[in-house]
């Protein structure tokens, strides 16, 4: 990025004209923070002439399933999947956005508010949930946060359970579904070999979402619907 003034500013909406739109606010937000930072010299420091290689995210081994470390977004064709991390959960649980979050006005709604205080929760006595975290749901077309969606908890003898929800004004488009099924891949791709999900009596929605995804009725009683699917 150039200097400061129009042509810094110019270099920037370049650079976010080729970014997908429910990327735009997470970057924006990041190059303000690098920007704002300040910035050591050194010696050392590589000239402007010889640019090292571009930056590549940093993965390590966890336990049995795979990575544990910063994850790569997913993308659906409608839908980004942002698997956050405790500082992110701790804004939307707060509800207190900063410049780098792009909200719908509906988000965070209650269901995200339970969901990522059992993140919190096990992130603090456990340390990183990634990849079997919470996942924020961002529509593609605008960028904005809708939902979210993801595990609870790591898999045990390989197997999982998870939970998923929408604000209300993103209901009834089949974004659930649509997210639902990368979450399946996500399960599958680290060594789950069954996924459970529970709904409500009366979430006749959730029921038929995840009968659609190939998830099989386990059994039922006055408080739950019990699912499960074999990968």
């Amino acid at each position: 990025m150039k200097g400061e003034g129009p042509d810094r500013d110019l270099d920037l909406l370049v650079v976010l004209d080729h970014v997908d739109p429910a990327d735009r606010p997470r970057l924006v937000g990041a190059i303000r923070r690098a920007v704002s930072a300040p910035r050591p010299v050194s010696d050392a420091t590589r000239p402007a002439s010889a640019p090292g290689p571009p930056a590549k995210m940093r993965l390590r081994r966890g336990g049995p399933g795979g990575l544990t470390a910063a994850m790569t977004d997913v993308r659906t064709a409608r839908l980004g999947l942002h698997a956050v991390d405790a500082a992110e959960a701790r804004r939307i649980h707060d509800r207190a956005p900063d410049g780098s979050d792009a909200w719908a006005p509906d988000y965070p709604f209650d269901g995200d508010l339970r969901a990522l205080g059992g993140f919190l929760q096990a992130s603090e006595q456990h340390g990183e949930q990634r990849p079997f975290g919470y996942y924020q749901l961002t529509r593609r077309a605008d960028g904005l946060a809708i939902g979210g969606i993801g595990f609870i908890g790591p898999p045990a003898a390989g197997v999982v359970e998870i939970g998923y929800g929408l604000a209300p004004g993103a209901r009834g488009h089949g974004y659930a579904a649509e997210a639902l099924s990368a979450l399946l891949t996500i399960a599958r791709d680290h060594g789950v070999s069954r996924v459970r999900a529970d709904t409500d009596p009366d979430n006749i929605a959730s029921r038929k979402t995840l009968r659609r995804a190939g998830f099989e009725a386990l059994a039922a009683d006055a408080d739950l619907h019990h699912f499960e699917i074999r990968l």
